[in-house]
């Protein structure tokens, strides 16, 4: 089927028969040492974290077992991500390429044909020329010039009209691109970026920090006890919990700021032309106003208070993302280690 064909495609999932099944082996034991249950979902992420296949998905998942957050909501949110770049990147490039081929081949056919239109005209013009009288001129322009000209502005019409319409469908499969992309590249929990949008954000002001020989500050943010918080008061409000959280970023920074959430209770905030005090400064407001606001679970007597910890450090000059935020990642460690509902920055390491 031409569905099955373009998923084999897409998933470069290019094993003999006996590695597939050795990888299927492996990720049911996988599953099961987990104790997740084999589901197409579950089953396709754990293929994914074996394979790498996908090294974005892939880490997402390590990075959600590590710290006990995986679970079926979380799982849905990656697959969607998982599938929404395959569809990106496989049905929408096989539309593309069957409309752009056909319209090669449209216009080598209307080149081919407008020459010899165009050399039929010329030989009947010749001929025209070299007739004596006007009356022989006017017979043989009506009955071979005239037709041939009208011949070849028909087939110039057309062509243009099938420009057209393949422009106006490519135009259409442009957007719908673009939104699978934008799809692929948010949180469905939160609607900010995820950690590929991340990546995608923080590259482009590493290369435009690099240029202009500039910094920005990054702040690695986690919720404080957040396993606990699911586990008394639900999922459902731990997702409200998130959203929560993604909203008071977004209402403390502004500007180029950018944010992303990028694992389970994990997000980042990137912060371009700020130094190092002010991004301190910046943390420790966010962090205070967070742990200053109880919030309130229906039918719960007790509300939550909710605090996070936070690991700031600054980027340096054509070093790597991974240098950058095991900086920032060892300074969330020590904010936790030291007791949480902390700022530490990168001075102090």
């Amino acid at each position: 089927m031409k569905s099955s064909k373009l998923i084999q495609s897409a998933c470069r999932y290019n094993f003999t028969t006996e590695e597939a099944h050795a990888l299927a082996e492996q990720t049911l034991e996988k599953l099961k040492h987990h104790d997740v249950s084999a589901n197409p979902i579950h089953f396709t992420l754990f293929f994914e974290l074996l394979t790498s296949i996908n090294p974005n998905i892939a880490e997402q998942v390590e990075h959600a077992l590590q710290f006990n957050t995986y679970n079926d909501d979380s799982a849905r949110v990656m697959f969607n991500a998982l599938w929404s770049e395959i569809i990106s990147h496989s049905l929408h490039s096989e539309e593309f390429s069957e409309i752009v081929n056909n319209l090669i081949l449209y216009v080598d056919n209307w080149i081919k044909a407008a020459q010899s239109k165009s050399d039929k005209i010329n030989a009947e013009v010749e001929q025209v020329s070299q007739l004596s009288t006007a009356q022989e001129m006017m017979d043989r322009l009506k009955s071979n010039v005239l037709p041939a000209i009208k011949s070849y502005q028909s087939e110039t019409d057309a062509l243009q009209e099938q420009i057209h319409e393949s422009s106006t469908e490519i135009i259409r499969l442009k957007k719908e691109l673009d939104k699978a992309t934008a799809i692929a590249k948010t949180d469905e929990l939160t609607n900010i970026p995820n950690r590929r949008g991340f990546h995608e954000i923080i590259e482009n002001m590493m290369a435009e920090a690099n240029k202009n020989q500039s910094s920005f500050a990054l702040l690695l943010l986690d919720i404080d006890f957040f396993k606990k918080v699911n586990d008394t008061y639900g999922h459902l409000v731990g997702d409200s919990i998130l959203r929560y959280l993604a909203k008071s970023l977004h209402n403390e920074t502004k500007g180029k700021d950018s944010i992303a959430r990028i694992g389970g209770e994990e997000f980042v905030a990137i912060l371009p032309n700020t130094s190092y005090d002010s991004a301190i400064k910046l943390a420790n407001t966010i962090r205070e106003k967070i742990a200053a606001r109880p919030l309130h679970v229906k039918n719960n007597t007790n509300p939550i208070t909710l605090t996070v910890s936070i690991g700031v450090a600054m980027y340096q000059l054509n070093e790597t993302l991974d240098s950058l935020f095991t900086r920032a990642d060892k300074c969330l460690y020590m904010a936790k280690s030291k007791g949480r509902n902390r700022v530490h920055g990168e001075a102090s390491l």
